[in-house]
């Protein structure tokens, strides 16, 4: 469920990538945009990708995507010179990320690891002892 989660906001992403000049309207730095939803894109599909497989690199990738997502919420004010952001709403932002990824980024490395175990022993017993 969370690969094809990961994989839709990569969708998003990519089309904000595409479409973020039209917010030269708003005044805000769309090329910051642009660089932040590629590199979050790129990151959430990457995710979804070894999550789906349940390869031992989606750990790792899954953490390259959270780390993504700090960014984005700490680069707000670079993003949107005009906003209303003060700095102890970063330490917010890390704190909510924080509370939400921790358990589920553990729970993933458990996962993964299960996984991998269980296909070592099954490939083990699968293959042919030799006299």
């Amino acid at each position: 469920m969370l690969a094809l989660l990961l994989g839709l906001l990569a969708v998003g992403a990519f089309v904000l990538t595409m479409t973020a000049e039209a917010l030269v309207e708003l005044s805000v730095r769309w090329q910051l945009v642009r660089l932040g939803a590629l590199a979050y894109g790129l990151c959430a599909i990457v995710a979804a990708v070894g999550l789906w497989k349940m390869r031992r690199w989606g750990y790792l990738a899954f953490v390259a995507w959270v780390g993504a997502v700090l960014l984005v919420g700490l680069w707000w004010p670079a993003v949107f010179p005009g906003s209303e952001v003060r700095w102890w709403m970063g330490l917010i932002w890390i704190g909510v990320v924080a509370v939400i990824m921790l358990p589920l980024a553990r729970y993933i490395r458990r996962v993964i690891e299960r996984t991998a175990r269980s296909a070592r022993a099954m490939a083990a017993a699968s293959t042919p002892e030799e006299p």
